[in-house]
This record gives structure tokens, C-alpha cells and sequence, in this order.
């Protein structure tokens, strides 16, 4: 994607935006939150708010979000995703 990234999801604006979306859709996506020692962190470097979301199960390093919630998946598997990008001015 050209200047773009996985998913990152900051605030409760943002995550009340997301899970709308995400109510509608039949499909698990990517988002840009992995696992790096002990704790999840941002595509962008920024740690996860464990306020904004619970991430449950423990099966692998990334994670994947759904109508349902946010969960932990083995990075490899192969889903749809979500990224986003800055706005551009016109």
C-alpha cells in the first residue's frame, strides 16, 4: 500500500468507528498489533491500551479482529486486512 499501514487503533472515537464496521462484515481482518516480549504493540511502535479492547486467545503473535472481538493469531495465516493511510490534501 502506498504510505499506508496496518490498522491502528488509538481511541475510543477510533475503536467505536472500527467495531461498527466490523458488526457488518463476515470476515476476520488483520490489524497492525503484534506481540513483542510480554505486551501487544502497534505497526506504528505505540504500546496497546489494553482499556480500548480485550485481545483473547493465545495462539499466536498478531492479531485478528471480528464482529465478535479481537484475538491473537499465528502471523502467517492468510485473511483479509485492514490498513489505513493519511489523508491527502486537495
Amino acid at each position: 500500500m502506498m504510505g499506508g499501514h496496518l490498522l491502528v487503533i488509538e481511541d475510543q472515537g477510533q475503536q467505536g468507528f472500527i467495531q461498527g464496521i466490523l458488526t457488518k462484515a463476515d470476515y476476520v481482518f488483520w490489524i497492525g498489533l503484534y506481540k513483542a516480549g510480554d505486551g501487544w504493540i502497534w505497526v506504528h511502535g505505540g504500546h496497546h491500551n489494553t482499556s480500548l479492547f480485550e485481545i483473547k486467545g493465545n495462539t499466536g503473535s498478531c492479531v485478528l479482529a471480528n464482529k465478535v472481538g479481537y484475538y491473537s493469531g499465528i502471523c502467517n495465516l492468510t485473511y483479509r486486512f485492514i490498513c489505513q493511510m493519511e489523508a491527502v490534501k486537495i
